[in-house]
């Protein structure tokens, strides 16, 4: 995955961290976007995991929308109820629920997309 932004060297600009999971975010939008982004669902939320620990109310509502919109994919069928998709979901939702976020929003839809997984246990 992307490292954290910070003052390191290797640290991802705030900016880029945000395009980045908006990207993905935006795939939900069309249906072949949508199959695609499905298909990979394990690659992208290992690449977006390090934005769980950025503190940015944006990157945080982005994490967290992006997680809704698989977390319905996952419970549509969009992922075939896959077990990596589904583990890695959950993980990411835990992952992300057991900080301290900064934006409620953000908070609000990282349990929604908690809920919609867990409502449709595979």
């Amino acid at each position: 995955g992307l490292p954290p932004p910070g003052g390191g060297g290797g640290a991802v600009p705030m900016p880029t961290w945000l395009m980045s999971l908006r990207f993905f975010v935006n795939c939900f939008r069309q249906g072949a976007m949508r199959a695609k982004a499905a298909e990979k669902c394990s690659a992208v939320l290992a690449a977006c995991s390090a934005a769980g620990g950025v503190r940015n109310a944006n990157v945080e509502v982005a994490y967290g929308t992006l997680l809704m919109n698989y977390s319905v994919s996952i419970r549509e069928g969009g992922l075939a109820k896959v077990g990596d998709a589904y583990v890695n979901a959950v993980s990411s939702c835990t992952q992300l629920m057991s900080q301290p976020l900064t934006d409620a929003t953000a908070r609000y839809r990282v349990v929604c997309a908690a809920g919609t997984l867990v409502s449709d246990c595979p």
